[in-house]
């Protein structure tokens, strides 16, 4: 008998679903390779990499960017991410992000990703990501930093598809503090499939949540407050 859990991350909190757009897809290893920058509305993205030893090679990825009803910028990562039957895979994401004349500042981050198992025995989706205040990746400390995942096998199974909320014991930082106008993004993306199973991430998807003036915190207060009202749904179990 084979299983299948899939999980959908819902922005329903607020109307945010509601009135989403979407700008044409790219495929990333296009990106990568000419160094172009893809923008939508004030948000432009850059410096696009995608390394793996063993997973979905950057020319199967498709690159997506958005504007939740919310009036939330964010961008998708699409593609077989796939740990393969039995397989253990690792990736290094990164890419950039700057709201091109300065303001609105970008004053919080999340994350979810669109689970598919399959097979008796489960496995593990590990996906932690640390937004850098530059100038630059691994540069100018840590603006925010975000976890999720799924673990799956004999015992059952514990899920964490989407940021919101931060879990202290992850480390997870979402709000950033103070508000920036270009973040540097890195992610590391493993997937382990145990013995005669599959796990996979098909879709990432990071938005970024901004503020046009800066206001001594009390913004923020607000805009953590509404980002805890966000939730995940779509639990579908077949056999």
């Amino acid at each position: 008998m084979k299983k299948l859990l899939q999980y959908e991350m819902a922005l329903t909190a607020a109307g945010l679903l509601a009135n989403t757009t979407f700008a044409q897809p790219y495929n990333l290893h296009a990106l990568i390779t000419s160094g172009n920058q893809i923008q939508i509305g004030d948000k432009i993205f850059d410096d696009f990499g995608w390394v793996t030893a063993n997973g979905a090679a950057a020319s199967t990825i498709t690159v997506t960017l958005g504007q939740s009803g919310g009036g939330d910028y964010f961008i998708e990562f699409q593609g077989p991410i796939s740990s393969g039957v039995g397989g253990n895979v690792d990736i290094g994401l990164r890419y950039s992000i700057r709201t091109s004349s300065g303001l609105p500042l970008i004053a919080a981050i999340d994350q979810a990703f669109t689970l598919s198992a399959q097979g008796p025995n489960g496995g593990t989706v590990s996906i932690g990501e640390t937004a850098w205040a530059g100038p630059g990746f691994f540069q100018g400390g840590v603006a925010a930093q975000s976890s999720v995942g799924f673990i799956s096998d004999a015992n059952g199974f514990t899920s964490d598809p989407s940021d919101p909320g931060a879990e202290i014991v992850q480390g997870d930082q979402l709000i950033v503090n103070p508000a920036l106008s270009q973040l540097w993004i890195t992610k590391d993306i493993h997937l382990m499939g145990n013995a005669g199973s599959i796990v996979g991430a098909t879709i990432i998807h990071q938005s970024f949540h901004q503020i046009s003036v800066p206001d001594g915190g009390s913004t923020l207060l607000l805009l953590g407050s509404a980002m805890s009202c966000l939730s995940f749904f779509g639990l579908r179990r077949k056999s």
